[in-house]
């Protein structure tokens, strides 16, 4: 399982091998809410891909190589954004 951790007061998901999100963060209701996607609640995006929330294909295609990567590697990435 890949993981997009940061400290607790950010955003996190967990994705599984398909990439399929199985878990997130807390406040992860509180953080959609917060930037106008209220209907996106955890148990919404829950067993759904990571592409279906990814809409950008240059986006779509970083984060696939970040995730070839961290997959080939066993290391993990910290993705700071805002």
């Amino acid at each position: 399982m890949l993981a997009a951790r940061t400290d607790a007061s950010a955003l996190a998901y967990w994705i599984n091998d398909y990439d399929q999100i199985v878990c997130v963060s807390d406040n992860w209701q509180s953080c959609a809410r917060a930037n106008g996607a209220p209907g996106l609640t955890p148990e919404a995006v829950m067993q759904r891909p990571l592409w279906e929330f990814l809409t950008d294909p240059q986006i779509c295609e970083v984060y696939r190589a970040l995730l070839d990567r961290v997959r080939a590697t066993g290391l993990s990435i910290k993705l700071p954004f805002r």
